[in-house]
């Protein structure tokens, strides 16, 4: 029996995890020595070595290894870009959009937010366009290759075997449940899914979640630009759009700017619709040449997108598939992924392990979310509402108050880390 690579073996575990995401491998991490555990993996991580990617962090945080094996969350180390997390403003519509977030925040002891003036805002970002914003200074940059295969390397480490480009074909439940890939199948008598954007293949989670993408271009080099507009810092920038622009510089002096909301998938065939470069390309340009018209001389030099796994609240879901006990899920990060899946990877691992700790009891775990519209409800009402979106923020960056019906369709749209704003000033 074969599971990818050249490798042959009877891959009959105690532990089995379908990954796409860094949650499973944080979870790998903190299953006991003594538990034999594998991998499925739908890809390896080649593609991703580029400095360029982008991942946000909502807090400092370090894997470092302990004695007792466990993962931990630690200060920022040096092989992490150390940089900040913005949430910003490019129309008046948004602005102090994020005061929710920051009065509940405060109510609950959190200082974690530092309002900052127009023109600190604008000296920060090098932009004019940005008129208000906040500051976090516990937050950070990383780049996801160094993270998931620093993640590996743990694991393999600790004992797990990884079968790399090995997607799951069919998950037998049962007792004895079995992830059958195209090249041999695992036994075990625990399954814990980590699959991200391919979540939606589990009929019962198919509802919970929609995928929607998030497009990326990178410039040349430019670092002498980039000092000059104040940008050499690193400093993560994000408005407070629900299809966030978000964008930096890297260490190599480039500018890489992202948008949510591109493309959205129909059901769980994802098929090739988040392969290769950007559909969205000559749009993330002129939104970018828009906040910054002194990179419109900037040549490109790479596009890029992928999915994202949103949920109704944008909050991460756990549990377990109906009607059985040894199979478990972790999915719905929503775009904020990096930081909250440590935290993922110890619910599934409490859940695979049958602890009755602080994760299991987690609110999140077992909540039954909201249900997004059946297919093809889903997909064309998404289409619409995005369109709406798309035509309010226009009118809105344009100062004109936008329609009533755009607004009507576009306060359909599940809300984010920061509340977007209506006209008459409700969030």
């Amino acid at each position: 029996m074969r599971i990818g690579g050249n490798r042959s073996s009877r891959a009959d575990d105690r532990g089995a995890i379908v990954r796409t995401h860094y949650g499973s491998t944080f979870h790998a991490s903190y299953i006991k020595p003594s538990e034999e555990l594998t991998e499925v993996w739908k890809n390896n991580y080649g593609p991703l070595e580029s400095d360029s990617n982008q991942t946000f962090s909502l807090g400092y945080f370090e894997v470092v290894a302990r004695e007792d094996g466990l993962l931990v969350v630690g200060r920022c180390a040096a092989s992490i870009v150390s940089a900040y997390i913005a949430l910003l403003d490019k129309d008046r519509a948004q602005q102090d959009s994020w005061r929710t977030t920051t009065q509940a925040l405060e109510h609950s002891g959190l200082q974690l937010f530092e309002e900052l003036k127009s023109e600190e805002v604008q000296y920060r970002t090098g932009s004019t366009r940005h008129i208000g914003g906040v500051f976090a200074a516990n937050s950070a940059t990383i780049q996801p290759a160094q993270l998931a295969r620093g993640l590996r390397r743990v694991a393999i480490e600790r004992g797990v075997r990884i079968f790399e480009k090995s997607p799951m074909v069919k998950l037998v439940r049962g007792a004895s449940p079995r992830v059958v890939t195209r090249n041999g199948s695992v036994a075990a008598n625990r399954v814990g899914l980590a699959m991200n954007a391919w979540s939606g293949m589990i009929p019962e989670l198919s509802r919970q979640m929609v995928v929607v993408g998030s497009d990326l271009v990178a410039t040349e080099r430019c670092p002498e630009l980039l000092e000059k507009l104040n940008l050499r810092s690193g400093l993560a920038i994000s408005d407070s759009r629900l299809f966030t622009n978000y964008y930096r510089c890297t260490r190599d002096g480039r500018m890489v700017f992202g948008k949510g909301g591109g493309s959205f998938a129909f059901g769980a065939d994802l098929g090739s619709l988040f392969d290769g470069s950007s559909r969205f390309e000559q749009q993330l340009r002129a939104t970018m040449e828009w906040f910054y018209p002194e990179f419109s001389k900037v040549a490109k030099a790479k596009s890029w997108n992928g999915p994202i796994d949103r949920t109704m609240t944008g909050l991460p879901l756990f549990g377990q598939l109906n009607g059985s006990d040894s199979i478990f899920y972790a999915f719905g990060y929503s775009g904020n992924g990096v930081g909250p899946t440590h935290l993922g990877g110890r619910v599934l691992a409490s859940l695979t392990l049958g602890l009755d700790d602080e994760f299991a009891r987690l609110p999140l775990v077992g909540f039954r979310a909201e249900r997004f519209p059946p297919e093809p409800f889903r997909y064309v009402g998404a289409r619409v509402i995005r369109a709406a979106l798309a035509r309010r923020e226009a009118a809105e960056d344009m100062g004109k108050k936008p329609a009533k019906l755009d607004v009507a369709l576009a306060s359909l749209m599940p809300g984010g880390l920061v509340p977007v704003k209506t006209k008459d000033g409700s969030s």
